[in-house]
């Protein structure tokens, strides 16, 4: 069993990984220009210091970090687009309806 202090160290430098896999794609342009997999590092390390938990939570926090508060193209500012309208009918075949 590690010590405290030794696990708030490992905290800490997850969320500097966190922070700078961000900033790293951030910089390359955006989530349309470089994919966002590089956020695959603090998970990989969450695991492998703090167990499968760590891991689930560090996921988490990468999958807000890399998708919300990440533009799809930084130049243009452009948002990228949600994810959650994708999983059932296409949105776009559902507007294009007409009326009975």
């Amino acid at each position: 069993m590690q010590p405290l202090r030794a696990h708030w160290t490992t905290i800490g430098s997850l969320a500097l990984w966190l922070a700078l896999s961000w900033l790293i794609v951030y910089a390359a342009g955006g989530a349309n220009t470089i994919p966002p997999h590089v956020v695959f590092i603090p998970v990989f390390l969450a695991g492998w210091r703090l167990g499968v938990w760590a891991a689930v939570a560090t996921a988490a926090l990468g999958g807000i970090i890399t998708g919300p508060l990440l533009p799809a193209d930084v130049a243009g500012s452009v948002a990228q687009r949600s994810r959650i309208g994708r999983c059932g009918s296409d949105s776009s075949s559902v507007s294009a309806r007409s009326s009975p």
